[in-house]
């Protein structure tokens, strides 16, 4: 592409003399540094909220229990509770059992085991689970439904 161009060029320029190149590689390195250390930020600078949702996204297999993401983040419970509502609509145990509930559905689908995930996934036992997940689809884990993304409640449905 286009570097190899530039490259071939630099070498072809040098005569094949490695100061050179290697000051033309230099130069081009730094006009890079340049045009990117002078770009606007493409997004906003990330919010606490934001922060807090991302990092419960990705722990989802973890324990995510209520003191140890206030320690994570600094926090006390009540601003937790808070910040959380903001973001998801959702209270913070609700929108873990939601979004854990949903990936568990997504490997469902796409053939996992429902009796291989509970324990991953924060339930203490299949039972549970099978009951959260009834209540959150409207079927069981192991009947495949294209309208289940449908069921998902509210906060006011806890």
């Amino acid at each position: 592409g286009q570097f190899h161009a530039l490259l071939n060029g630099m070498l072809e320029g040098s005569g094949g003399n490695r100061n050179i190149i290697l000051a033309n590689l230099i130069l081009f390195l730094t006009q890079i540094n340049e045009a990117f250390a002078n770009r606007p930020p493409e997004t906003e600078p990330i919010t606490l909220e934001q922060r807090i949702v991302l990092y419960i996204n990705r722990h989802l297999h973890n324990n995510l229990d209520i003191p140890l993401i206030c320690d994570k983040f600094h926090i006390s419970k009540a601003t937790l509770f808070r910040l959380c509502k903001n973001a998801t609509g959702m209270s913070v145990s609700k929108y873990i059992r939601t979004k854990r509930l949903l990936l568990c559905h997504m490997l469902i689908e796409e053939g996992e085991k429902p009796t291989s995930l509970y324990s991953t996934y924060g339930f203490q036992n299949y039972s549970s689970f099978y009951r959260a997940y009834v209540k959150q689809f409207g079927h069981s884990p192991g009947v495949k439904n294209e309208n289940a993304l449908e069921n998902i409640p509210s906060d006011e449905d806890d």
